[in-house]
């Protein structure tokens, strides 16, 4: 390694968690309130099932980040051309990720997702 380079710390991190699908079936009577929750692109994609998903999804990366409260508008979770999902961060977060692996799956009423993240620095 040359004079230029910098050894940059890097640290894994890994959140977990479970939605009821049917709570967010209750909020969604509430546009105001699962706003807080998902931001407009989200609310137009899927279900009360992947919007639990997507939810579910932000939390393990909170989890994962340490970040509480939540900053749900932070962060958005999409789904790639090939049915995979992503996050969309907004700069703060993206300048503390390296890297993520997102799982996110459904049976009958709840819906999980675990987060793995690499994370820039100490």
């Amino acid at each position: 390694m040359d004079s230029n380079e910098r050894l940059v710390e890097k640290t894994l991190h890994i959140g977990v968690d479970l939605v009821h699908v049917p709570r967010i079936q209750r909020l969604l009577e509430h546009a105001e309130t699962i706003a807080r929750f998902l931001g407009p692109t989200e609310l137009t994609q899927g279900d009360a099932a992947h919007m639990a998903g997507r939810i579910a999804a932000k939390e393990a990366l909170f989890k994962a980040l340490g970040i509480a409260p939540p900053r749900w508008q932070e962060v958005e979770v999409q789904t790639s051309e090939r049915g995979q999902p992503l996050f969309i961060f907004s700069p703060e977060l993206e300048a503390k990720i390296t890297s993520y692996h997102l799982s996110i799956a459904h049976d009958g009423e709840y819906a999980v997702a675990c987060v793995v993240v690499v994370v820039r620095g100490p």
